[in-house]
């Protein structure tokens, strides 16, 4: 769960009386040092913030902010703690639980808005990403992959395990998956920790392997927890929605709008934004900050700090400018 948080952070620089200015202008104008010469301490007040459930009311949606010529509505109510969404080509909709372990097919069959069925179709501990590919639904838990074939009236096979051992899922279990335009199956794999060093390399990366499970590699790094990422329908381009590191403040980390690339580095843990330095992780060894900050992919856009958003879908621009033509014209 993200919170809100206020830091105050001081430099406590060692024998700070006794150093010359000579140290390099960069010295006196970083808050943080580029290495450990100098050591920084920082302290942190917290606050957690956990909303009262309540009903779905018109009246509650209709406070839902989205852009001209789009609404909301309630498509589906008791459907207990719903995580990811997976929509089928014959517009079965599957709703995973994690919390409940169990996948829950929705369908609106008279179109009007509203689903009317609501089925339980499989059950796995700590169900939570969905995607489909070719009929079928891949379902992902936090060390687990099954797969199972999508039936004509929409219920599921028997989930198939097709891979098990990923990595522990610590701080952020929540995988997600989908399947590139090149016909593999990328897979998100968040990291244990708020901001550390991790011993293992699979941890806050996206990760690449073929339909059945196999032949997985990391394809990029740096990535605290990609839970939402797609692919530009005509570009082709691979874009995340990055969740931000916490503790830094009400305003920081703002989340981040990665372009992915193949074997790119995006900061995490130790670089942030544009640039930023993270006092929390110092890099390793001799690496300076700055050296890192070289190394590493700067996001595309940043938001709403603390927003942690879940998925992402693109919308093709003729369509978008004709919904909002319509309503301005």
């Amino acid at each position: 769960m993200k919170t809100r948080t206020t830091l105050f952070l001081s430099a406590a620089l060692a024998g700070v009386i006794g150093l010359s200015c000579s140290k390099g202008s960069g010295f006196w104008d970083s808050f943080i040092p580029e290495t450990d010469e100098e050591p920084t301490s920082a302290q942190v007040t917290g606050y957690v913030f956990r909303p009262a459930l309540v009903p779905a009311t018109p009246e509650r949606i209709q406070q839902l902010k989205v852009p001209t010529g789009f609404k909301v509505q309630a498509f589906a109510q008791e459907v207990g703690k719903p995580r990811i969404l997976a929509v089928s080509s014959q517009g079965y909709v599957y709703v995973s639980d994690r919390d409940a372990g169990m996948v829950t097919l929705l369908e609106d069959k008279d179109k009007d808005g509203v689903a009317e069925r609501k089925q339980m179709v499989a059950s796995i501990k700590q169900a939570h990403g969905l995607a489909i590919h070719n009929s079928k639904l891949y379902i992902a838990a936090v060390q687990d992959l099954y797969v199972a074939d999508i039936n004509s009236d929409g219920t599921l096979s028997q989930p198939k395990l097709i891979k098990s051992g990923l990595p522990d899922g610590g701080q952020h279990p929540n995988r997600t998956l989908a399947f590139g335009p090149d016909g593999l199956m990328y897979f998100s794999i968040g990291s244990t920790c708020n901001s550390c060093p991790e011993p293992n390399a699979m941890h806050a990366t996206m990760v690449r392997m073929n339909a059945d499970g196999s032949n997985m590699k990391i394809y990029a790094k740096g990535l605290r927890n990609t839970i939402g990422f797609g692919w530009h329908p005509e570009t082709k381009e691979f874009w995340g929605m990055d969740h931000g590191i916490d503790w830094l403040g009400d305003e920081e980390q703002k989340e981040e709008v990665n372009l992915i690339k193949e074997n790119g580095v995006y900061g995490w843990p130790y670089i942030y934004e544009d640039g930023k330095y993270n006092p929390g992780t110092r890099p390793p060894g001799d690496t300076t900050y700055q050296q890192y900050s070289q190394l590493s992919t700067k996001p595309s856009l940043t938001y709403q700090a603390h927003a942690a958003p879940m998925q992402m879908r693109f919308i093709r621009v003729r369509s978008f400018q004709a919904i909002t033509r319509a309503t301005h014209s």
